[in-house]
């Protein structure tokens, strides 16, 4: 054990990254996450780090910054220990990783921890676990997140299946994102506009081999006005492929949302439209009060008045039917 600590400290008696390929804030996280405050242990790890710490390799300053980060000079850990050790039968799991520069990592947890790597490049990673899934996600050098994945936390290598997998890449001001959900066998591509709302969803069936075409299932578009509201949503429906004859091309079904606020609540008013009909509208006449109107073929429709988010009244009302949009 003291030699291996030796060695790690050893990487910080150079400033050049090419020379130690760490620096103190990575040798002082690879140092916590292979020895975490949760056993008792712990103590031998101190007397170890601070016997190697008197070594001339290493300087007092770095020695100092090492032993303050890992809680060791009489100071709070930078890291509040787990409230008790790790106990055999307690649901637990070993994670192992590789970093970009080829290092092992040991990331030990009970119920869940977090582990943050940075590569060479400048991007860095973050990795999360818990009882049921391991997720990592990697940003850029900008701190923006580039991809996402998720796998099922079990206990052998043959049901750690992946969950998730979801990218992101940049033009400019806009956004875009492809998301893969395994067990629902669901494609996301996603554009999202400069304040990072989505303009634009397609959702597809995922294909067994991704070679094969994609087959859709709805696709939504959003308008926004110019105080960053949603103004209008609209959505196409497909069949997909039905026994292997139907391309799944042609909607069969679309629905229009048209979104307006008159002041009375924060809440806006809308209006539904199925395949070019009114079928459903909300009008308020204050913060929670309004009246909603639903909207059947033969010229009727069911108007109820809600006041306070409650009920209050309901009537059916036969007149002229709704002009088509």
């Amino acid at each position: 054990m003291q030699t291996f600590i030796r060695s790690i400290l050893s990487c910080m008696q150079t400033n050049s990254l090419e020379q130690s390929e760490m620096n103190i804030a990575c040798a002082s996280l690879f140092a916590y996450l292979l020895f975490p405050l949760i056993t008792e242990r712990q103590t031998d790890y101190a007397a170890e780090i601070r016997a190697a710490g008197s070594e001339p390799f290493l300087d007092a300053q770095k020695k100092n910054e090492l032993l303050h980060f890992l809680g060791m000079d009489g100071t709070a850990a930078a890291y509040a220990p787990l409230p008790e050790p790790l106990r055999p039968d307690m649901p637990a799991a070993e994670v192992y990783m590789r970093n970009s520069l080829g290092r092992l990592k040991l990331f030990e947890y009970e119920e869940e921890q977090l582990s943050l790597s940075e590569n060479s490049d400048g991007s860095f990673s973050c990795v999360s676990v818990n009882n049921d899934v391991v997720s990592r996600i990697t940003y850029d050098s900008l701190c923006r997140a580039v991809e996402k994945t998720v796998w099922k936390n079990a206990d052998s290598v043959s049901d750690s299946v992946m969950l998730l997998e979801k990218k992101w890449s940049y033009s400019g001001s806009v956004i875009f994102s492809t998301e893969k959900q395994f067990q629902e066998k669901k494609l996301y591509e996603v554009q999202y506009n400069s304040s990072r709302k989505p303009v634009s969803i397609y959702e597809y069936d995922l294909p067994p081999d991704p070679a094969d075409e994609k087959i859709p299932v709805s696709k939504s578009a959003m308008l926004y006005d110019d105080k960053g509201r949603i103004a209008c949503e609209e959505q196409l429906f497909f069949a997909g492929r039905q026994d292997g004859t139907a391309d799944g091309k042609e909607p069969v079904f679309r629905r229009k949302t048209v979104f307006s606020y008159s002041g009375l609540s924060s809440a806006a008013d809308i209006k539904v439209y199925e395949n070019g009909m009114l079928r459903l509208s909300t009008e308020h006449t204050g913060e929670n009060s309004y009246i909603e109107r639903i909207y059947f073929d033969g010229g009727f429709y069911v108007q109820s008045l809600f006041q306070d988010g409650v009920k209050t009244e309901e009537q059916i009302v036969s007149g002229k039917e709704e002009e088509p949009l």
